[in-house]
């Protein structure tokens, strides 16, 4: 008989707004406890960030400090520029780490608020911040991560920041399905003309592709945007034995003063590793003009079993295209007809004799955890979006992922046939494959 091994997480979601005029000492916000010494863990947070006045002199600061460790986390830090009291801009991170013990047993992380000018008051608001602990699954199997903390200038062509490639091999291992996130931090160095920093998420394996892809126009030359891409994928032996992952990004048009990359972080996670999982993407815009919400991804009849085992994770994506200024939308998660996670998402732009264009692309990324009830409809979960117009816009390279929080404890029994001695190869094992920490495995010495 199967058994299984439960995958744990950590989970909050803060929607009571903090300020800040703190232009010296940030002031901690939403705070994430619970992170265990030297377990590892995938982190995904986003927040809504906005300011109570305009300043030109000064924009709103985030970041995400690592108290376990005792240090900013790498990339998290972001800067933006509100043109309006009641726009709200995107800011989002993701990130692998290993907790450390430098703050004790409370084992935190917690985002940080702060303004460049003291005459102002930074907003933040609908922050959420979800840990997976993925010390049990295998890297290089389960999962995949790089980072690039290299700075360079963008040019007018696409370079490849954080890169990984990674084998297919004919035992199928790596073959399923799979959720891929990947973060930069972008320095926008100019605000003249239409000067849009651009980040793609880029796939080679049967082909190439290049989506999602994001556009931000600055607001100003301090500016810091950090945002995450995300998408889901097929991979397959029978299609090609390798895959190649790539974070990319450029400036739209020439200047001397380019953008610059910063930092950049690469995570894929194999879903078909988990007991039960589904997945839909939809890389094609929707375009709508209607102002009620409309369904962009549907995950259906997930096959749940042994109701006393019933938590999942919902990983979401998408990225709202405003095609004009002054629009915004609103992202729903729908699990049996009830929303179970909603944010207003704004774009880059409130009127037009500003700098915002409709060219501004904003991405959307969620972790987010739930339940599902054994023999009910609740094993359906919809991607929506809502919108503040009857204008024509949309949202492009939606998707929506949902598996159960549980894996496989399999059994290997060692034969050493590929011959180089290393636990670490899967031909060593029987059956082929790599053991994870929960896993048995079986010594016959003769």
């Amino acid at each position: 008989m199967t058994t299984y091994t439960d995958i744990q997480y950590l989970h909050t979601h803060d929607d009571v707004e903090s300020t800040s005029s703190e232009a010296t000492y940030p002031r901690q916000t939403t705070t994430l406890s619970g992170f265990v010494p030297g377990r590892r863990y995938w982190v995904l947070a986003r927040s809504s960030i906005s300011s109570s006045s305009v300043r030109s002199t000064g924009g709103v600061c985030i970041d995400l400090f690592d108290a376990t460790n005792g240090q900013q986390m790498t990339g998290s830090y972001g800067i933006r520029h509100p043109q309006n009291v009641s726009h709200y801009q995107q800011w989002s991170y993701s990130v692998v780490f290993t907790a450390g013990s430098s703050d004790g047993s409370s084992g935190s992380i917690h985002t940080r608020l702060s303004v460049e000018d003291a005459s102002m008051t930074g907003r933040q608001d609908d922050t959420t911040i979800t840990a997976l602990d993925i010390t049990d699954l295998v890297e290089g199997r389960d999962y995949f991560y790089v980072e690039n903390t290299t700075a360079a200038n963008n040019s007018t062509t696409y370079a490849r920041r954080a890169d990984i490639t990674i084998d297919v091999p004919a035992d199928g291992a790596m073959d399923g399905d799979w959720a891929v996130y990947g973060f930069a931090k972008v320095d926008l160095n100019n605000t003249a003309g239409n000067e849009n920093s651009m980040t793609a998420l880029s796939i080679t394996h049967d082909t190439t592709t290049q989506t999602p892809e994001t556009s931000n126009e600055p607001e100003s030359a301090t500016e810091f945007v950090n945002g995450v891409l995300g998408r889901v994928c097929t991979l397959a032996t029978s299609t090609s034995t390798s895959a190649r992952f790539s974070l990319l990004t450029k400036d739209a048009t020439a200047n001397a003063s380019p953008h610059q990359h910063e930092v950049s972080t690469l995570f894929g996670l194999r879903l078909s590793t988990f007991r039960t999982h589904g997945k839909s993407y939809t890389e094609a815009a929707n375009q709508s003009t209607s102002t009620s919400f409309v369904t962009t991804d549907t995950v259906a009849s997930i096959d749940h079993v042994d109701p006393d085992d019933n938590k999942y994770m919902v990983l979401a994506m998408g990225v709202f295209a405003a095609e004009s200024t002054g629009r915004n939308v609103k992202w729903q998660i729908n699990q049996a007809s009830t929303s179970i996670s909603d944010f207003d998402v704004y774009t880059n732009g409130v009127s037009s004799d500003r700098s915002h264009d409709g060219a501004d692309e904003t991405p959307f990324a969620l972790m987010i955890p739930t339940t599902v009830a054994d023999g009910s409809d609740s094993n359906t979960f919809i991607l929506q979006y809502k919108k503040d117009s009857s204008a024509e816009y949309g949202v492009k390279d939606t998707g929506i992922a949902v598996f159960r929080l549980q894996v496989p404890s399999n059994v290997y029994e060692w034969d050493g046939s590929a011959g180089d001695g290393s636990v670490v190869t899967a031909a060593n094992w029987t059956p082929s494959g790599i053991p994870r920490q929960h896993d048995k495995v079986i010594f016959n010495t003769g």
